[in-house]
């Protein structure tokens, strides 16, 4: 399963601490094909934290969207989830911030 996660700077860069330099773009998270779909969401967010850690998040706006651009939301699941590796890989397919 895969999910595109995008990631959009709020601040300019000049406020933001350098480790986070560079992180606004978009995101191909490859999940395991067992993921409960109700926890989709929340495992290609854990997926992305653990690859692309952000010192500021407040300074991004990240959102999950599947292959044909529909947003993303976890249901509420009738189990609570727990973080699983249910991440294979985050790959950076595109650089969005501007020159």
């Amino acid at each position: 399963m895969e999910l595109i996660v995008n990631v959009e700077q709020l601040t300019a860069n000049e406020n933001l601490p350098s480790e986070d330099i560079g992180i606004e773009g978009t995101y191909l998270v490859t999940l395991r094909d067992d993921t409960p779909g109700e926890y989709a969401n929340s495992a290609a967010l854990d997926g992305f934290a653990v690859n692309i850690p952000i010192n500021t998040p407040e300074n991004f706006e990240i959102t999950v969207e599947d292959n044909e651009g529909n947003p993303q939301e976890d249901p509420i699941p009738a189990e609570p989830y727990t973080l699983d590796s249910y991440c294979l890989s985050v790959v950076k397919v595109t650089d969005d911030e501007e020159e």
